[in-house]
C-alpha cells in the first residue's frame, strides 16, 4: 500500500489533470489555427504556365 496521505494524492492527481488540460487546449489551438491558415484565401493555388513563342515560360498570377 501507498503511505502517501490522501490530500497529497489528490494534489498530484489535480496537477496531472491541469497539465493534461493545458496540453489539450494547446493542441486544439494548434489544430484550429492550422485549419484557418489552410483555408486562407489564396487566389494562386492553381498556377497556369504558358510557353511564349520565344520558348520562355510565363506564369500568370491572379490578384
Amino acid at each position: 500500500m501507498d503511505d502517501t496521505p490522501p490530500e497529497d494524492q489528490n494534489k498530484q492527481i489535480g496537477k496531472g489533470m491541469i497539465i493534461i488540460a493545458w496540453v489539450l487546449i494547446f493542441g486544439m489551438m494548434v489544430w484550429f489555427f492550422g485549419v484557418l491558415e489552410t483555408n486562407k484565401r489564396n487566389p494562386n493555388q492553381n498556377v497556369s504556365t504558358h510557353v511564349l513563342s520565344t520558348g520562355e515560360k510565363e506564369v500568370v498570377l491572379q490578384s
